[in-house]
């Protein structure tokens, strides 16, 4: 039984040390702080239980929390409060990944590139270019820089003439993708009122790597007229080297220009058509 009445009961503002008195059923009961706490059900409770006055403490990721405290006004300042920060590398990005249980989980991985360096030249303008002969290769005298978004990477040549400019120096070894186009005056066909093509009036362009070729990328017979102008065009993937020197080899047969067997380079972009050399690392 209790000592004293209820009514005389010492007023306290938490339990301490002190023994609790109650009454459960029919037995009068007598509970110290630890049996109290202890015997304490908090799946009872009934309504809101609001965490505003919390302030120690973490809720686990398990249970719906960060895992951390670091919590500041604006939210989770860091990614690292959200998952383990000895894992992540900077650059990378926010992904969701398979738990190893067919779970989808968040993690990070590697940054998906949507701007990958690259570097674009075309032949604008006649500076540096000159007639070319039939069935003869040349490189196609790209003679200028429109884009070049890492000069680390990427070393055009625009200058030097036919034969020299119009290439890239790679200066980082990876996965490039190519896509050029190339132009010529002087190729047209004479139908003379029939339908038959010349098969003589024929141009192709040729990846090359080092002086090398190592990609056709387009070979035809030219079947237009147009203003006298024939295209072509052809795009690739390749690994290069460090320092590999990348150039588009052009050739043509069947040419009337010049000397009476030459093409030209075209120089603008009148019939959109301009000749023009991307390279882009993808990887």
């Amino acid at each position: 039984m209790a000592t004293k009445k209820f009514s005389q009961f010492d007023a306290r503002t938490s339990i301490g040390t002190s023994n609790l008195v109650g009454f459960d059923g029919e037995d009068n009961v007598k509970l110290d702080q630890s049996a109290l706490e202890a015997s304490l059900n908090l799946s009872n409770l009934q309504g809101n239980v609001s965490l505003a006055s919390q302030v120690s403490g973490t809720l686990p990721l398990a249970n719906g929390g960060t895992g951390q405290s670091a919590i500041t006004s604006t939210g989770i300042p860091l990614v690292g409060y959200l998952m383990d920060e000895s894992t992540q590398v900077i650059g990378d990005s926010l992904i969701i990944e398979d738990n190893g249980g067919g779970g989808s989980v968040l993690g990070t991985g590697a940054a998906v590139n949507i701007n990958p360096p690259a570097v674009q030249l075309k032949i604008a303008g006649t500076s540096g270019i000159s007639n070319t002969n039939d069935s003869s290769d040349f490189i196609v005298p790209y003679n200028s820089t429109i884009v070049n978004t890492d000069t680390s990477i990427f070393s055009p040549t625009i200058t030097g003439g036919l034969g020299t400019q119009g290439t890239i120096t790679v200066n980082v070894a990876g996965r490039y993708l190519l896509q050029a186009r190339y132009s010529t005056y002087d190729l047209v066909q004479n139908y003379s009122g029939s339908n038959n093509v010349d098969g003589r009036k024929f141009l192709r362009i040729t990846a090359s790597v080092n002086g090398s070729k190592v990609c056709v990328l387009h070979n035809l017979v030219v079947a237009t007229t147009g203003n006298g102008e024939a295209v072509a065009s052809g795009s690739g993937i390749m690994d290069l080297e460090a320092e590999d020197i990348v150039s588009i080899i052009g050739f043509h047969t069947g040419a009337t220009g010049g000397s009476g067997t030459q093409g030209y380079p075209v120089s603008n972009n009148t019939l959109f058509n301009e000749p023009m050399f991307w390279l882009v690392k993808i990887g």
